[in-house]
């Protein structure tokens, strides 16, 4: 494939935590990925001994060029490993992501990861599809970050899973493109990200299809942000569409709720919050049961690690009732030890999900949507507070009061899904050559 012009269809969400990517396999499937959107300056040469073993978005050490001089040409240290050195840049929320390096280069890299793991080598020529605020849109930002976009993006991996290796991006964006084609609206795509799913690089409508087809609510709990979307006569509402921060005063007024006003909203200051709570306890079961630690040791690399290892494992055994009485509830298995971390882990759980059922409820009425019948809540914040949220989706009267989605594990992505669905509609020759290409190694 070295000689060749290889393709990969990608959406991205450059969120200021991290970046999430979902792109379409070889196989016609869609796979997911996100990295820390934080990144630092690095040496030349390896310095940290990585493995290739290492998860793909662990031990980002690389060497990234420009040819358009978006960014400085350079050695950075990218996602997870850039958190540990103490001159690391990391995005804000306020960052202007059109003009944000710490934005496109994780990006850039990210779209490196996705096509070595699709086992491809040399060029490969990418159409991005993106997202900016609804705010960065209105300020003509979009034209801006296409123009840094266009070109082509060398990474060589001096570290990590893929050292040695070097892959260029090539944005092959014609002069006079609609902007549209390639940077979306945050929140635009999202009801193609909800609504369908692939099947065999096909775009199939799922069971939310007909929900999100009618006037919706859309509430994204994010991991700085609960943002409310609005659907009305099949487009987005802007004026009736809001983003917060933190938790509305008016929930002073609610007797039930009261206690969640002037909250932060964002799901990582929750994750932060637990992740610090559970290494004392971790440290102190284990030193029970005579296994010695050292005060460095964090037991996580990062949110996404402690995520996949304690939260997925719990949100599952909640969703199937598997969750069994007298039993610990959530563990996390270290050095041979299962740790019980329920009583640390759950009242954070559960304050996490009472906010955002909460900011829901009333956002809904604030924004003037309380008219609408149908609110989809999603995003990643929806796995932290799942707890709560799953019981309170009917209330004791029979009232839906939200859907949930079906595959909550994909909820994190729905915003970069439908960024690659709405490229799947628009690049459609791209999309042909993926196929082409599965056709002929069968």
């Amino acid at each position: 494939m070295e000689n060749k012009m290889q393709y990969l269809l990608t959406g991205i969400d450059p969120g200021n935590s991290d970046i999430k990517v979902s792109y379409l396999s070889l196989d016609g499937e869609v796979e997911d990925l996100s990295i820390s959107t934080c990144i630092a300056k690095a040496p030349s040469e390896p310095k940290m001994q990585g493995k290739r073993n290492d998860d793909p978005t662990d031990w980002l050490h690389v060497e990234i060029s420009a040819s358009n001089g978006a960014f400085p040409r350079g050695t950075y240290y990218v996602g997870p490993i850039a958190k540990l050195s103490p001159d690391r840049i990391e995005a804000t929320e306020g960052n202007n992501k059109a003009t944000s390096d710490v934005h496109l280069i994780t990006m850039i890299v990210g779209e490196a990861v996705a096509a070595l793991l699709m086992g491809y080598s040399g060029s490969v020529k990418v159409p991005p599809s993106c997202g900016l605020p609804v705010a960065d849109i209105k300020a003509r930002q979009a034209t801006v970050f296409l123009g840094r976009l266009r070109g082509t993006f060398t990474v060589r991996f001096i570290d990590g899973k893929f050292k040695g290796q070097s892959i260029t991006i090539v944005h092959d964006i014609p002069e006079h493109a609609e902007v549209d084609d390639y940077i979306h609206a945050e929140a635009i795509q999202c009801t193609l990200g909800l609504g369908f799913q692939v099947k065999n690089f096909e775009l199939v409508e799922n069971d939310m299809a007909e929900l999100v087809d009618q006037d919706v609510v859309l509430s994204d709990a994010g991991g700085g942000t609960f943002d409310i979307a609005v659907y009305e006569n099949e487009s987005l509402n802007p004026e009736a569409s809001r983003t917060y921060i933190e938790t509305l005063p008016e929930l002073e007024q609610i007797e039930d709720a009261k206690a969640y006003a002037g909250k932060k909203v964002g799901a990582n200051e929750y994750i932060d919050e637990i992740m610090k709570a559970v290494v004392p306890e971790i440290r102190t079961q284990l030193d029970e049961m005579g296994v010695p630690t050292i005060e460095s040791t964090s037991f996580f690399r990062g949110r996404n690690d402690f995520i996949t290892k304690v939260l997925k494992p719990y949100t599952l055994k909640l969703k199937e009732g598997k969750v069994q009485k007298g039993k610990p509830e959530i563990t996390f298995s270290t050095m041979g030890v299962e740790i019980d971390l329920t009583k640390v882990v759950k009242p954070l759980l559960e304050t996490y999900g009472n906010v955002l059922y909460w900011t829901n409820f009333l956002a809904r009425q604030q924004e003037g949507a309380a008219g609408i019948a149908n609110n989809i809540m999603t995003g990643g914040g929806v796995l932290l507070g799942y707890v709560v949220l799953k019981d309170r989706e009917v209330n004791k009267k029979g009232v839906r009061m939200y859907h949930l989605p079906n595959d909550l594990f994909a909820a994190p992505y729905t915003n970069a899904r439908g960024y690659l669905y709405s490229a799947m509609l628009t690049h459609t020759e791209v999309l042909e050559e993926l196929k082409q290409y599965k056709s002929a190694t069968v």
